[in-house]
């Protein structure tokens, strides 16, 4: 093979055509990646196999280092990605556009490989908003991955009605985790996953030659055993023409509106039906879910009236499954100006489609709401809350919901709080707030929501800032706070005066509902425990 390969690198040297571009890319005999001196010699072949299958994308970061190291988060989803999209194409089935592709909520990776990957949903982040890159992965993660990108990417006819069984009785199988028990058994049964001996290793992390290897294995399985069995690309043709036809959108060119697409039988009644979100880049028709029923020659026919969702500021869409249900839930992305992100989900069901949640409000257009997958399976168990603008005082909010058979329940909740104040006057400030949080915030949430969140910080910090309570009578005059305009200079509201070793502050604040009427109070604060504490309030009568 060398021999050849040598004479071919001689005639293309002699007609001009061997290129700098290609000496940058390749060792010098044209077919293996610089680092390949550091191959294992069991995976040599299967990592040249790897390199000259994924075409112009040779510089990929896994090719570039050791093989024989551990493979990061980073790079095995750059390569996985684009075998997906080769596994994709063995089907004939559609490819997302990388150009218009929404992008990750990940705080700590902006590649955008992994952001294919990540629509493409065969990978998820260590928690909400991060990825992890430079994490490794182990191998029963590897085969969780792998096994998913099979089945997503369909065709194997009998994937989850055949049984399989481990190759033979390894002395490690106990030692795998059951969410990814399934996965390493299939993986394990179908020659990909190899075992070490008499273990199979499931919690050693995985080295880049091992991570090529078995996303090689996986792409040759699949291609030699996929079947055409997903819905072929008519149904979106057919989709395009019937909401270009019936419902006015332009779908010419970069006009397509469609952002996502997904055809299923989501009622079981043995027909195709189809589910599209649409954004109108014409500002004619709107943005709107199109969910639409096809007859045996794929020409569609509407099922439900549109209903608009343009004033919902929809980034992107998928189908998702909840904890606790069996139904298949849309679930639409949103995002309003630079801060705010949430989701709203609809119910599936019966020939049409429900709003079931909405979670993409925010008083202030602050603060982000998202669906979470802590365990990595594709099943979303449930939500996170997020908040820190004016209307909290820009005190950190958060709360964790589950989904359940009961439906939605709130789990656990923070709020988090600054250092104790040095100064009175700050100390007289951040008990207003509190007192304000508890009252027009906490006392509006469910009350396991409220107790939760008053015992692990308001309730505590406000004992700690005021010997005295606030009479209930002044807590309703709090409403002028929602704007708040409260500092330390008169003109301000804040007059301050020292005596005797107390501070006497006297406060006046205002909203939006009416600045010529001013609340005023009185705080009397004394030192305790080298620290300012309020002693006594009362309202001032002019």
């Amino acid at each position: 093979m060398k021999k050849t390969i040598s004479i071919i690198c001689v005639l293309s040297l002699l007609i001009g055509l061997f290129s700098s571009i290609e000496q940058s890319i390749y060792a010098d005999d044209k077919s293996e990646p610089k680092m390949i001196e550091t191959v294992s010699d069991w995976a040599k072949d299967e990592v040249i196999e790897s390199y000259n299958t994924i075409g112009d994308k040779k510089e990929l970061n896994i090719y570039q280092k050791d093989f024989t190291k551990f493979a990061t988060r980073l790079e095995f989803s750059e390569l996985a990605s684009l075998y997906y999209e080769a596994m994709l194409k063995t089907t004939k089935a559609e490819l997302i556009d990388i150009k218009n592709m929404a992008a990750t909520p990940f705080e700590d990776c902006d590649n955008e490989l992994v952001a294919l990957a990540y629509n493409y949903e065969i990978i998820s982040g260590v928690s909400a908003s991060k990825f992890a890159p430079e994490g490794a992965l182990t191998r029963e993660q590897l085969c969780t991955i792998l096994y998913r990108m099979i089945k997503k990417a369909g065709g194997i006819v009998d994937i989850d009605d055949k049984k399989y069984e481990f190759q033979k009785t390894y002395q490690d199988i106990d030692k795998i985790s059951d969410w990814a028990l399934e996965a390493t058994k299939y993986m394990n049964s179908c020659d990909i996953l190899k075992g070490n001996g008499d273990d199979l290793k499931p919690k050693g992390k995985v080295t880049r030659e091992q991570a090529i290897a078995l996303l090689g294995r996986t792409y040759t399985y699949y291609k030699e055993n996929a079947e055409i069995t997903k819905p072929s690309y008519g149904y979106s043709e057919n989709a395009l023409q019937y909401i270009h036809e019936k419902l006015k959108y332009s779908v010419d060119g970069d006009n397509n509106p469609v952002i996502y697409e997904e055809f299923d039988d989501y009622d079981n009644d043995g027909k195709t039906e189809g589910i599209l979100v649409c954004l109108d880049k014409t500002d004619q028709v709107g943005d709107n879910i199109v969910y639409l029923e096809f007859n045996e020659d794929k020409t569609a026919a509407m099922i439900q009236d549109l209903f608009n969702i343009s004033n919902k500021g929809v980034v992107s869409a998928k189908i998702v499954l909840l904890q606790g249900d069996t139904n298949k839930k849309l679930c639409l992305n949103t995002k309003t100006g630079e801060s705010a992100e949430g989701f709203i989900l609809y119910k599936i069901d019966s020939g049409s489609i429900k709003e079931f949640l909405d979670r993409s409000k925010f008083d202030s257009e602050v603060g982000k709401n998202l669906l979470m997958d802590k365990d990595k399976n594709d099943i979303y168990e449930g939500y996170t809350m997020q908040k820190s603008s004016y209307d909290v005082f820009n005190y950190p909010l958060f709360l964790e919901f589950q989904f359940s058979d009961r439906g939605v329940v709130f789990y656990n909740g923070q709020i988090s709080l600054p250092e104790y104040p040095f100064y009175a006057q700050d100390v007289v400030k951040q008990y207003l707030y509190l007192t304000y949080i508890k009252q027009e915030y906490l006392y509006n949430m469910p009350f396991n929501i409220y107790y939760t969140l008053n015992g692990v910080g308001v309730d505590f910090r406000l004992k700690e800032l005021s010997q005295v309570a606030f009479d209930k009578k002044y807590v309703y005059d709090l409403e002028y706070l929602k704007n708040i305009q409260i500092g330390i200079e008169p003109k301000l509201g804040f007059e301050y005066k020292e005596k005797n070793g107390k501070v006497i502050i006297k406060t006046r604040f205002y909203g939006d509902i009416d600045k010529n009427f001013w609340k005023k109070y009185t705080f009397e604060l004394g030192k305790v425990n080298n620290r300012w504490v309020i002693e006594k309030i009362t309202e001032q009568v002019d």
